[in-house]
C-alpha cells in the first residue's frame, strides 16, 4: 500500500509539473520582411533598362537561426523562444531585396542571377556584418556591398553602408518593420548608384 501511495503521489506531482509547462509556454508567432510598394515599369528614361542580378547575400551565423535576436548590450544578444522568422533571413533578404529594386530601379531584376551567370548587365552580392536591434529603441544594419558589370566581370562600386531605423514599440512586430525599413534604404542606395552606373557617371568606389 505505501508502494502504492507513493506511486500516486509521484505521478501527481509529474502530471502538475507537465500541466504547469504547458500553461507557461505561450504561441509562437511567425514574421516576414516587406517589401515597399510601387513599380518603375514604363518610367525607365529612353525606353532603357538594365538587367540586375541579386547575387548571394552572406548573413553572421549568430542571425543564421530561425529564432529573432536582440541586443541586450553591446557584446550581448538575446534569444526569442516564441518569436522566430518564417523563412531564413539569408533567404528572405535577397528575395525582399530583389522585390524592392524591381520597383525603386530602372532595371530587370532577377534573384539568384548568380547560379546563372553572363544573363545579367550587373550582379550585387553582399555581405551583411551585422543586423540587430533593441526593442523599443533602435536597428542597425551594416553592409558590405559590391556591384560587378558581367561583361567586363570588373568590379564598378564598392561599398560598406550603415542604417539606422527606429523600433517604435517594445515587441518584435515592429523590429520586424525596422529590418523591412533597413532593407529598403540599403535597396534604394542600390538603385540610386545603378541609376548612376546606367547614365555612365559610376565608377569605383571605396
Amino acid at each position: 500500500m505505501n508502494m502504492s501511495r507513493h506511486l500516486t503521489v509521484v505521478l501527481l506531482c509529474t502530471a502538475m509539473l507537465l500541466l504547469n509547462g504547458c500553461a507557461s509556454t505561450g504561441p509562437t508567432r511567425f514574421y516576414l520582411l516587406s517589401p515597399i510598394g510601387g513599380d518603375h515599369a514604363g518610367g525607365c528614361p529612353d525606353g532603357r533598362t538594365l538587367s540586375l542580378g541579386v547575387g548571394p547575400i552572406e548573413v553572421p551565423r549568430y542571425l543564421d537561426r530561425p529564432q529573432i535576436m536582440t541586443r541586450t548590450s553591446p557584446n550581448e544578444i538575446a534569444l526569442a523562444e516564441f518569436d522566430l522568422w518564417a523563412e531564413p533571413l539569408k533567404e528572405g533578404i535577397p528575395r525582399i531585396l530583389a522585390r524592392n529594386l524591381q520597383a525603386q530601379a530602372c532595371a530587370r531584376v532577377e534573384a539568384d542571377a548568380w547560379k546563372r551567370p553572363n544573363r545579367v548587365d550587373y550582379m550585387l552580392v553582399a555581405v551583411i556584418n551585422r543586423l540587430d536591434g533593441v526593442l523599443g529603441e533602435s536597428a542597425v544594419l551594416d553592409v558590405k556591398w559590391i556591384v560587378t558589370d558581367e561583361r567586363s566581370k570588373e568590379t564598378v562600386l564598392s561599398k560598406t553602408s550603415t542604417y539606422t531605423e527606429t523600433v517604435a514599440t517594445r515587441d518584435y512586430r515592429s523590429l520586424a518593420a525596422s529590418y523591412s525599413s533597413l532593407v529598403a534604404a540599403f535597396s534604394r542606395d542600390v538603385a540610386e548608384s545603378l541609376a548612376s552606373l546606367s547614365s555612365g557617371m559610376g565608377g569605383p568606389e571605396e
